[in-house]
C-alpha cells in the first residue's frame, strides 16, 4: 500500500495549551495522558496485559510482507482491521468498543464492559446479596451498615451503593470479591463467598465505607464522570484538544424531608446536601448529567429534575424549583435550563424511574400507567401516556433495555414487555408473586425481584411477544425490596462514554527497527470523532511509563503521517490507541436501533529492520 505523502509532526502536534509539556524530538504528549484515579477505560487494573510489563500479544499477527506493500525496498507493512490482521478484543486491551461486520471498531457495549452481576437488598435481614447472572448463583451476601436496606445503585466500575430507609444511611460495596484489598489490616482478603458466609458490619473486606445521612434514603444513583477528550476545530490551525479527568460521585435521596446529598464515590464524604424540589422516592441520572426523581405514591407522583451540572454547592443549588404543568398536549419549556424543577404531570401518577438510550424518561404507575417524557421533544410531544392495556395493578420498577423496550415491574401479576416507540403494544410475563423491582443483566436476561424470597429470569426473543421465563426461580433472599438500578446497565445506557482500543506493535526480531509511516483509516459521521494516540518504549515494561504523542484527530488531521524524526522511529515497541467519542450528552451508540459512531476501518505501520537500513 502506497501512504500519502508525510506530514510534519512538529505542525501537527501544535495545540496551544491543552497538551502538556513537549516529549522528545518535538513531539507533544496529550494533557491527562496518563490517568491513575480508576477510570475503567484508563486504568492498567481493569485492562490485564496493558501497557504494564503484562504479556502483551504484539499486534504483528503473522509476518510481515517485506518489500511488497509500496513503502519502499527494504519495508514492510503491518496492518490489522480490515485488509490484515482483524481487531481482537480477546488477546487486545478495549473497553466501549465492538468489532462490527465489516471488521471495523465501532461503539458498542462488549461483554467485557460488564461485570454480570445483580445486587439484591435483603430489607429483612439488613444485608445484601450479590448474584452472578450469568450462573444465576449468590457469591456474596454482605452486611450493611443500616436497617432497611432497600436502593441498590451500581457504578461503571461495577461496585454497589445501597441506601437504607429507616437506617437513614449509605453503603458502598467492592465488586471485586477475592481482589478486594484488605481493608482490616490482617494480611488476608476477608470476605463473604455466599448467603451461608455473611461477616458481621465492618469486617468484610469488600465493604468499603458506610456513611450516616439524616433522611431515609429512597432513591441512590451512581454517578461517574468519565474523563473526555473534546476536540475544538481552530480556523487555519491544528484543533484544540482538552482532556478532563473522571469523577466519581453518588447521589442519595431522602423521602421524608426531601433532602439530597451528594457523596464522594470513594471515601464517602458529603460534598453537598440541599433540598430537592419533592420527596424522593426514586433517582435515575442521564447522560447530560440530569438527576431526574419521582415522588413515588407518597410524596406526590410527578416528576423533578436536578441540574447536576450547574448544582455543585450549597450556594449554587440553594435556589427555588421552578414549576411547570405538563399534559400530552401542553408541556411547556419554562423550566428548561433550571437548576431545579418540579414537573406535574396529568394524570400524576409515578413511581420508579429510569432512563433509556435515547435520554428519554419512563416513570412507572402506582395505580396509572407508564408515562414517557422526553425532554428534548417539542412543547406537545414531551409526555406520552401508554394506553390502559399496559397499566395492570400499577407498575413499580421500571428498566430500559438497549434493543428498544421497556420492562415493568406488574405488582400483581409479573412481568410488562412495552414496545419503547410506539408504546401501542405490550405482553405480560406471568411470574408467581408478582414483580416489585425490575433489572436488566449484562446477557440481556431480565430479572424480577418479588417481595417473596425469590427473583424470576425472562430471557427475552427479538419479538414482543417472545419471551422465556426460566423455570427455575432464584431464591434464598429474604424480604427483598429492590427496584432502583441494580446491575448497573441503566448508568451504562445513558453514560456519554468513550470507546477505547490499544495494541502493541513489535519492532524487528534482531537489530534496531526504523518505523517510518503509521495509517489511520476511519469513517466519522457528523458529531463524532476519532482520535490516535502513539507512545513507544525498548520494552513492554517501559512503554506504561512512556509519554502518549498526539498523532492525528480525524476528521480534522491526515490519515498518514510519518514517524521519522520523532521519538517513535527507533522504538523496539509501539502502542497505538484509538479514541473513539459521539460528541454531545446522548450517547445514540448505545442503542441498537439507532446507532451513529465513528469507525476505525484499519492501522497499520511500516517499518524498516537494521540489517536493511542504509
Amino acid at each position: 500500500m502506497q501512504l500519502p505523502p508525510s506530514r510534519s509532526l512538529l505542525l501537527l502536534l501544535m495545540l496551544a495549551g491543552s497538551l502538556t509539556a513537549c516529549g522528545t524530538d518535538g513531539a507533544k504528549p496529550v494533557a491527562g495522558g496518563s490517568r491513575n484515579d480508576r477510570d475503567p477505560a484508563t486504568d492498567p487494573d481493569h485492562d490485564p496485559g496493558a501497557s504494564n510489563g503484562g504479556d502483551v500479544p504484539a499486534a504483528n499477527d503473522g509476518e510481515p510482507n517485506p518489500g511488497t506493500d509500496g513503502c519502499g525496498l527494504g519495508c514492510s507493512t503491518v496492518q490489522v482491521g480490515q485488509g490484515g490482521a482483524g481487531f481482537d478484543l480477546d488477546q487486545h486491551p478495549h473497553e466501549g468498543v465492538i468489532v462490527d461486520a465489516d471488521g471495523s471498531l465501532i461503539l458498542g457495549a462488549d461483554d467485557k464492559d460488564r461485570t454480570g452481576f445483580i445486587w439484591i437488598a435483603n430489607t429483612g435481614e439488613q444485608t445484601v446479596s450479590k448474584i452472578d447472572t450469568a450462573t444465576m448463583k449468590e457469591v456474596g451476601r454482605y452486611r450493611v451498615g443500616a436497617p432497611d436496606p432497600s436502593r441498590t445503585s451500581v457504578s461503571v466500575t461495577g461496585d454497589a451503593y445501597v441506601g437504607s430507609r429507616a437506617g437513614n444511611g449509605l453503603t458502598k460495596i467492592s465488586v471485586l470479591g477475592a481482589n478486594c484489598a484488605d481493608t482490616n489490616n490482617d494480611g488476608a482478603i476477608t470476605t463473604s463467598s455466599g448467603p451461608a458466609d455473611v461477616l458481621p458490619f465492618g469486617q468484610d473486606d469488600c465493604v468499603l465505607w458506610f456513611t450516616q445521612l439524616t433522611d431515609s434514603i429512597r432513591g441512590v444513583a451512581a454517578q461517574d464522570i468519565l474523563g473526555t477528550t473534546k476536540v475544538t476545530p481552530v480556523a487555519g490551525g491544528e484543533p484544540m484538544i482538552t482532556v478532563t479527568e473522571s469523577e466519581h460521585y453518588v447521589w442519595a435521596g431522602g423521602g421524608t424531608l426531601g433532602r439530597l446529598f451528594k457523596l464522594r464515590g470513594d471515601t464517602g464524604a458529603v460534598v453537598l446536601e440541599t433540598q430537592a424540589p419533592r420527596g424522593i422516592y426514586g433517582l435515575a441520572l442521564d447522560g447530560s448529567g440530569l438527576l431526574w426523581m419521582t415522588g413515588g405514591a407518597y410524596w406526590g407522583g410527578s416528576l423533578a429534575v436536578v441540574d447536576t451540572r450547574t448544582c455543585l454547592d450549597e450556594v449554587s443549588c440553594n435556589v427555588p424549583s421552578c414549576n411547570v404543568s405538563c399534559s400530552e398536549t401542553s408541556c411547556p419549556d419554562t423550566c428548561d435550563g433550571a437548576v431545579k424543577a418540579n414537573i406535574t404531570l396529568s394524570p400524576d401518577s409515578a413511581y420508579g424511574v429510569t432512563v433509556d438510550c435515547k435520554q428519554r424518561v419512563w416513570l412507572g404507575g402506582s395505580g396509572g400507567p407508564i408515562k414517557r417524557y422526553d425532554p428534548s421533544a417539542p412543547a406537545d410531544q414531551r409526555l406520552t401516556v401508554a394506553p390502559e392495556s399496559a397499566k395492570t395493578s400499577g407498575i413499580h420498577g421500571i428498566a430500559a433495555d438497549a434493543k428498544g423496550f421497556i420492562w415493568g415491574a406488574a405488582s400483581g401479576q409479573g412481568v410488562l414487555r412495552l414496545d419503547a416507540e410506539t408504546m401501542l403494544q405490550s405482553t405480560f410475563i406471568r411470574t408467581d408473586y408478582g414483580a416489585k423491582g425490575i433489572a436488566i443483566a449484562a446477557n440481556g436476561d431480565v430479572w424480577a425481584i418479588t417481595q417473596s424470597t425469590m427473583a424470576h429470569v425472562v430471557r427475552p426473543g427479538p419479538a414482543l411477544a417472545d419471551n422465556m421465563l426460566l423455570p427455575s426461580a432464584v431464591t434464598g433472599f429474604v424480604s427483598p425490596y429492590t427496584y432502583s438500578d441494580m446491575t448497573g446497565e441503566q448508568l451504562r445506557l445513558a453514560t456519554n462514554a468513550p470507546g477505547r482500543y490499544r495494541r502493541v506493535f513489535e519492532g524487528c526480531a534482531g537489530g534496531t527497527t526504523r518505523w517510518q509511516d503509521v495509517a489511520f483509516d476511519t469513517d466519522v459521521p457528523q458529531g463524532t470523532i476519532a482520535i490516535l494516540r502513539a507512545r513507544g518504549a525498548a520494552s513492554k515494561a517501559e512503554l506504561a511509563n512512556a509519554t502518549p504523542i498526539l498523532l492525528s484527530v480525524a476528521p480534522f488531521q491526515a490519515d498518514a503521517m510519518s514517524l521519522e524524526g520523532t521519538s517513535l522511529a527507533d522504538a523496539a515497541f509501539i502502542e497505538l490507541e484509538v479514541e473513539l467519542i459521539v460528541e454531545g450528552g446522548r450517547r445514540v451508540g448505545r442503542c441498537e436501533r439507532d446507532r451513529t459512531t465513528p469507525r476505525l476501518k484499519a492501522l497499520s505501520l511500516n517499518r524498516v529492520c537494521s540489517t536493511q537500513v542504509q
